[in-house]
Formats: structure tokens, C-alpha cells, sequence
């Protein structure tokens, strides 16, 4: 509730009361959760100190407490860094990412936050995320790849991008990929409609 209202004094003193910060609601979401649908930038980054600062502790034993509060998933699977790139959070995506969340996890039906940052068009999510190490040529479970999303979509800017990452990884030519229906980037913009994608 502090959180969903931005109270930032209550969040802290409650965190420093030893408030449980993997705690579900009825809808299975946690501190961080809240944080981030309320946009709460300033309270994500003070959720994920207290985690780190938890861990270091020496009574902290990770047989017995939660995973790391940056990876922990929405009952849908998707992860905080998903959260953020569908909704163009670039400030708490950052701080997610310092904080070492896991930037290749995959939802329940294998989308990676690369994949939710393409289809939304976020070159800026795009972006941080390929610095941090995003797999370009991920596929989900029907072998749609980034780019082939933001092909579906029309997003220009964002397939540039990738054709200028792709240079650094010559071995893999994400353009040419093929989904399980044995369509390629180039086809996604076809069957799309997006004539100005398919010509760029």
C-alpha cells in the first residue's frame, strides 16, 4: 500500500523493520512489482539496495530465502525487466540491470524483455538491453524473434538496430531466421502490410 501511494518514508522505515519484500498479494504481486506498475522509480532502486544489502548479511542463507527480487516473476511469467520494456521504463530497467537482473529470462511462452521492447517499438529499451548483453537471436515458442516482432509492427528504427548489432555477430543472421512457420523477418513485415519495413 506505501508503495502504490509513493510513501517513501513508510517504504523505508517498513524495510528497515525487516518488511518482506517477496510478499504476494491476491493477484501475485510483490513490493517490486507494485513499484514498477506505479511507475515508482525511487522506490525500485531502494527495494533492490535493501535486497542486495540483505544478501550480504551473515544470516542470510539462499537454501532458505528467496531468489533475488530483480528476477522474480509475475504469476504470468513475465520478469521486471519485461514489465519495463513493454512500458518504456528506461530508469528502472537500468537500475534492474545494475542490479544484475537476469536480462535473457523467458515468460511462460518464451518472450525475453528484448522481445516486449520490438514489439512495443522502445528503441531506447532496445537499446539498454543489447548493451547489457540481450539475445538478438532469441526465439519464443513459435520462433518469433525481436526483430521479426518489430518487423509485425513496423518499428524502423528499432530493426536499424539490429541490422547494425548483427554486425557483431557475424555467425548469426538474424534477418534470415525462420519461425516455426517458416517465415523470416522480411515476411512478418509482408504479411503485415508494412510495405516502408519490408523495403527498408
Amino acid at each position: 500500500i506505501a508503495i502504490s501511494r509513493g510513501n517513501f518514508h513508510s517504504v523505508i522505515e517498513l524495510l528497515k523493520g525487516h518488511a518482506n519484500m517477496h510478499h504476494r498479494n491476491k493477484v501475485g504481486l510483490n513490493a517490486l512489482h507494485v513499484a514498477i506498475a506505479s511507475g515508482q522509480s525511487t522506490l525500485v532502486e531502494a527495494l533492490l539496495n535493501y535486497d542486495a544489502s540483505w544478501r550480504k548479511h551473515p544470516m542470510w542463507s539462499p537454501t532458505y530465502h528467496h531468489p533475488p527480487l530483480a528476477d522474480v516473476t509475475l504469476p504470468t511469467g513475465q520478469t521486471p525487466l519485461m514489465m519495463c520494456s513493454q512500458d518504456n521504463e528506461d530508469v528502472m530497467l537500468k537500475s534492474l540491470l545494475e542490479h544484475n537482473a537476469s536480462v535473457n529470462l523467458r515468460s511462460k511462452t518464451g518472450e525475453t524483455a528484448l522481445m516486449y521492447a520490438s514489439i512495443t517499438g522502445y528503441i531506447n529499451i532496445v537499446k539498454i538491453l543489447l548493451r547489457f548483453k540481450a539475445d538478438p537471436a532469441a526465439q519464443n515458442d513459435l520462433g518469433f524473434t525481436p526483430v521479426m516482432m518489430a518487423a509485425n509492427r513496423g518499428h524502423i528504427e528499432v530493426i536499424n538496430r539490429f541490422i547494425v548489432h548483427d554486425e557483431d555477430f557475424p555467425d548469426e543472421d538474424i534477418l534470415d531466421t525462420l519461425d516455426s512457420a517458416g517465415h523470416c523477418a522480411l515476411d512478418h513485415a509482408i504479411l503485415s502490410d508494412e510495405t516502408e519495413v519490408a523495403i527498408a
